[in-house]
């Protein structure tokens, strides 16, 4: 695994500095950078050069080689096409916003220009990279049931595992104590909060696939609500689309999956087609208590009412 530095770098007009001020951000900027990662360097340098802006350069300031030297030392590229407009004020067409990556990390981009449809009323221009980078994917692990949490029992556990009437003279006993709580608070985690655990038939047929088109989905809605032009919105309505009807896909394979699974067995067929004619349009019944005898006489006794007066008799009898 290996990190991927970003760095957003922000330097100061260079009609409005001089060379001698020492606190603008191109002279740390060799600092910040390192040679055991890769990385990514964008933003607004205000610097004119020929290397990116072509034949539109007419002013060219002292720091310039400043920023070509560290270029040169840390072997940035420049992923941004050479001569692409940036900034627009008064008129004046310039490339001061500029993107720089290590090697590795430009034979990784897909695309790096400028993005109209982000405009957000601003003299600079939005600048879109993409990079194809392959992340490790992490299993989602299950979480705790906080809520549910035996808080009397906690508190119980606690006063007599916490309880210490003794001062803490020195740093070593402080040490210590801080270890042992620790210990005492992993605990009672183990012990009073427990696992949160799926149903089984929650949603079985949910996959990776469902997943990443919700998420698509999801994604193209935000996109649509900072954006509200059109074509985001068709743009989400279509996947949407293509999002129901994988989920149907994904449904129907589950289904006749369990379908299989089902006719496999011969016996289980028959009694899922005997409950599908009979019962499966059939509400479900409420829970029957059953019937009850006197040991003295022969007589059932089938009203609620007896029920419960038979059986407060026979296990209550101090309440009856």
């Amino acid at each position: 695994m290996q990190m991927l530095r970003l760095l957003n770098v922000y330097n100061l007009s260079s009609l409005f500095i001089t060379f001698t001020e020492k606190f603008l951000t191109i002279f740390h900027l060799n600092e910040l950078l390192k040679n055991n990662c890769e990385q990514l360097v964008v933003k607004d340098f205000n610097l004119h050069h020929s290397h990116w802006e072509r034949w539109r350069c007419f002013t060219r300031h002292m720091m310039i080689n400043i920023l070509l030297n560290i270029i040169t030392n840390t072997r940035l590229r420049l992923l941004l096409k050479s001569g692409t407009i940036t900034c627009k004020i008064h008129n004046q067409f310039t490339t001061i916003n500029l993107v720089f990556s290590s090697e590795k990390i430009q034979s990784m981009t897909r695309k790096c220009k400028v993005r109209i449809n982000l405009h957000q009323r601003s003299d600079h221009l939005s600048i879109v990279t993409e990079l194809n980078l392959q992340t490790i994917s992490v299993q989602s692990s299950t979480c705790r049931l906080w809520k549910k949490m035996n808080t009397e029992a906690l508190s119980a556990y606690l006063q007599i595992h916490l309880s210490s009437d003794h001062f803490l003279n020195s740093k070593a006993e402080i040490n210590d104590r801080v270890t042992e709580i620790i210990r005492i608070l992993q605990e009672i985690i183990e012990k009073f909060t427990f696992w949160a655990k799926s149903l089984n038939w929650a949603r079985n047929f949910w996959n990776q696939s469902c997943f990443e088109v919700v998420m698509k989905s999801r994604w193209l809605w935000i996109i649509w609500k900072t954006q509200n032009i059109l074509k985001t919105w068709n743009e989400y309505l279509k996947h949407n689309d293509h999002k129901n009807k994988i989920i149907r896909q994904t449904k129907c394979v589950h289904f006749r999956s369990q379908m299989h699974k089902l006719s496999d067995a011969l016996k289980s067929i028959w009694c899922f087609a005997k409950w599908v004619r009979i019962k499966s349009q059939l509400s479900k019944k409420l829970s029957q208590f059953l019937l009850l005898k006197r040991d003295d006489t022969d007589h059932m006794i089938t009203t609620f009412e007896e029920k419960i007066e038979m059986l407060q008799g026979k296990f209550f009898p101090s309440l009856s």
